[in-house]
């Protein structure tokens, strides 16, 4: 999803949860996972920093997910304590892979001037090494650079003293696994990113960070001619996805298994998920707009409520959702 897309996506979310008490203190957390918001800045016309950060104090917002380490944005979240997700442009990869003293001076310029004394102005909880750089449109342009990059930066923040307080997480995007059946029990990983899954995940697991993923429902929606709108969209449905005795009910149910069997398969079945994007466009297509996207927001929120997780992770949701 193009982040000229996000603030709308945004906005949306924001009205989702405050158009009635009911959902007032989704985005504060859903009672099991922690729920914030994506900040893009490639808007026609961006508020101020200061001013998004009013909005989000004043809607409950506690965690946010930047693009880059706009400084400006980062200045704006001091003293918020909202933690956020700092994030590394994909052009930046190929740098950070092959020269630690790059990832070091990044570190330096971007985070460590926001720590001092053992604490942080900023409530920086993780580093976003790249923006879905495995999409398959990219061809495998930053593929090579990934991990490299990852384990650079790694090495920056403990040479910083900070590794202890900020997690490495790689933004994976929804098209980086797969089911060749469409049900969640065939779910694999591209086989193009096979040897690079192992490494990151094996780096991952070593320093204890969760595994940060895209998904987007619109996109498989639009995929697939076997889903429906009412599935996509939390909607009751006479027509559930039976996978081995396993019902699915919902399209971000599908999704999520479908990842936590490709991580079975991969050998990593009990690692921590985050859900890093996930929304639903309001214009551009059909069925997008802002009516079927805070229906789908609210949705997506009262299922994560429901504490019941999906069916091969029962009682075990996501840890956090941007």
């Amino acid at each position: 999803m193009a982040q000229i897309t996000q603030y709308l996506i945004w906005v949306v979310t924001l009205v989702a949860i405050s158009s009635s008490p009911d959902y007032r203190v989704g985005l504060v957390g859903v009672e099991g996972t922690a729920v914030g918001v994506n900040w893009g800045r490639n808007a026609s016309h961006p508020l101020p920093p200061s001013k998004v950060v009013e909005l989000l104090k004043a809607n409950n917002v506690t965690r946010v997910r930047l693009y880059d380490a706009d400084p400006s944005v980062l200045e704006a979240l001091s003293g918020s304590r909202i933690q956020a997700m700092v994030g590394i442009p994909n052009s930046m990869l190929h740098s950070f892979n092959s020269s630690l003293k790059a990832a070091q001076s990044w570190v330096h310029n971007n985070l460590t001037r926001y720590f001092s004394n053992g604490s942080s102005k900023i409530r920086i909880q993780y580093v976003a090494v790249g923006d879905e750089p495995f999409l398959q449109s990219y061809g495998g342009r930053y593929t090579p650079f990934v991990v490299g990059a990852a384990v650079n930066i790694q090495a920056a923040l403990t040479k910083a003293s900070i590794a202890d307080q900020v997690k490495v997480v790689v933004p994976c995007s929804y098209d980086a696994f797969l089911s060749d059946s469409g049900l969640p029990s065939k779910g694999h990983f591209r086989p193009d990113l096979n040897k690079t899954m192992t490494q990151l995940l094996t780096f991952l697991t070593k320093h204890s960070s969760p595994f940060l993923v895209s998904i987007s429902p619109f996109h498989l929606l639009q995929q697939n001619r076997n889903i429906s709108l009412s599935f996509s969209l939390f909607r009751e449905t006479s027509h559930p996805r039976n996978d081995h005795h396993k019902l699915y009910t919902n399209i971000f149910d599908l999704s999520y298994d479908t990842l936590v069997t490709a991580l079975s398969s991969a050998g990593f079945a009990h690692m921590d998920i985050i859900i890093g994007q996930i929304g639903w466009p309001t214009d551009g297509a059909v069925n997008a707009n802002s009516s079927m996207a805070e229906t789908f927001m609210k949705g997506f929120l009262v299922h994560l409520r429901g504490k019941s997780g999906t069916p091969l992770r029962p009682h075990d949701p996501p840890k956090e959702a941007y």
